[in-house]
C-alpha cells in the first residue's frame, strides 16, 4: 500500500496512461436517461422530467425531407432545427436534463433503402463537404453551453459502400471531429460505427484521432429474437435468459465496445437500447437488469429507447400479444418503475 497519497497519484495517472483506461472509466458522473422522439416538445421534455427525472436524453435532429433535398436546403433546415432546438434548451435546464445531440439525418438523407440503406452522405461529393460546415456550425453554435453535454456525429452511419473519390466513414468521422475540435475542444464527441452496430467497430480500429475526448456508441438490440419479439418478422414469445439466450447472448456488443475502448481511449456510451413491450414483464425486467448490470460496471453512459416514439418501445405503454395492441397504461409499467429506480441512483 502506499503511504505517501501524492505517489499514489502519480500511480494511478501512470497506470491510466500506460494501460489506455477509456475516460468514461475514470468519470466520477455515469449519465442514464432515454432516447427521445423524432419530434418532441416543451410539454414533452417537462413530462419526461417529471415522471422519469433522468439525467440525460438523446435529442435527435431529423429531417424528414432530407432524401430529395439539396445543400442550399438541408442547410437551411439545420437552422431552424437549431432555433427550434434553442426553444427547448430552458425546458431541459430547469428539469435538469442534458442532452446528447444527435445528427440523426446527415446531409442528402438515404439514398437507397432496405435490409442494406444508404446515406447519400458516402454516394455524393456535397453531403461530405455540408456535413463539415454543420457540424462547424453546431460547435459554434453549443460550445460552452451546460446542457448539450455531447454530440453523436451520424445516427447510424449508412456506407455498405463508398462512391469512388468519396471519404470512407472512418475519415470522414476523423475530419468531423477535428473540424469540431478547432472550436469546441471539451464537448465529448460520440461516435457510432456503420449502422449503430458493434460487429463494424473494426473498421474504426487505429482509425480514429486520439486524446479527443471520444465516445464509442452502439445500438444493441440483441438478440433479436428477445427485443423485437412481437415485431415483424419475429412472430415468437420467448423468455429471457433461457438456453437457447442465455444473458451471455445480449451482452455481444456490450463486450466489444468495451474492449475497443480499453484499445483506443474512448469512453462509452449506448444509444439506443430496448425491448419490446409484447415480450412477458418478467422477460422484460430480466433483460434490463441483465444489460443495465454490465453497462454499470464498464461505467457506459446510457439512454433507453425511447421516449414517446413507436409505442412498442415506450416504457409508458402496454401491450397485448394477442392482436398485437399497444395502448397507454394508468400506471407506470413495470420496466419504467426499474428504469426510474436506475435514473434515481445515479
Amino acid at each position: 500500500m502506499l503511504k505517501r497519497p501524492f505517489l499514489y497519484v502519480i500511480a494511478i495517472s501512470l497506470f491510466v496512461r500506460l494501460f489506455n483506461v477509456p475516460s468514461s472509466l475514470n468519470a466520477e458522473t455515469i449519465y442514464k436517461g432515454l432516447s427521445l422522439a423524432l419530434t418532441v416538445s416543451e410539454s414533452d421534455i417537462n413530462a419526461l422530467g417529471e415522471i422519469f427525472h433522468p439525467s440525460l436524453a438523446r435529442y435527435q435532429l431529423h429531417y424528414g425531407n432530407a432524401d430529395d433535398a439539396d445543400r442550399s436546403e438541408y442547410e437551411s433546415w439545420v437552422d431552424s432545427a437549431i432555433s427550434y432546438l434553442d426553444s427547448l434548451i430552458p425546458a431541459f435546464q430547469s428539469n435538469g436534463i442534458k442532452i446528447v445531440l444527435a445528427l440523426h439525418t446527415p446531409p442528402g438523407g438515404f439514398s437507397e433503402y432496405g435490409r442494406f440503406p444508404k446515406h447519400r452522405l458516402f454516394q455524393e461529393e456535397w453531403p461530405q463537404e455540408s456535413i463539415i460546415s454543420v457540424w462547424q456550425k453546431l460547435a459554434q453554435h453549443y460550445n460552452g453551453n451546460s446542457t448539450v453535454w455531447a454530440y453523436d456525429i451520424v445516427n447510424e452511419p449508412a456506407a455498405p459502400t463508398v462512391a469512388s473519390g468519396l471519404k470512407d466513414w472512418p475519415t470522414l468521422a476523423s475530419d468531423i471531429i477535428q473540424a469540431i475540435r478547432n472550436i469546441d475542444t471539451e464537448t465529448p464527441i460520440i461516435v457510432e460505427p456503420r449502422y449503430g452496430d458493434a460487429k463494424y467497430l473494426g473498421n474504426l480500429r487505429g482509425k480514429l484521432p486520439s486524446g479527443q475526448n471520444l465516445l464509442i456508441s452502439s445500438h444493441p438490440y440483441d438478440p433479436q429474437y428477445v427485443t423485437h419479439q412481437g415485431v415483424r418478422p419475429f412472430k415468437k414469445r420467448l423468455k429471457f435468459p433461457s438456453d437457447r439466450f442465455p444473458k451471455s447472448s445480449a451482452l455481444k456488443q456490450f463486450k466489444k465496445l468495451r474492449k475497443f475502448a480499453k484499445r483506443n481511449g474512448t469512453g462509452i456510451y449506448i444509444g439506443e437500447f430496448s425491448i419490446s413491450c409484447f415480450a412477458k414483464t418478467k422477460t422484460q425486467i430480466n433483460y434490463l437488469k441483465t444489460v443495465i448490470r454490465y453497462m454499470k460496471k464498464i461505467k457506459a453512459h446510457w439512454t433507453y429507447h425511447a421516449f414517446r416514439e413507436a409505442d412498442v418501445w415506450s416504457p409508458e405503454h402496454t401491450c397485448r400479444w394477442k392482436g398485437r395492441k399497444t395502448e397507454e397504461a394508468s400506471t407506470l409499467p413495470k420496466r419504467a418503475q426499474y428504469l426510474i429506480k436506475q435514473f434515481q441512483q445515479g
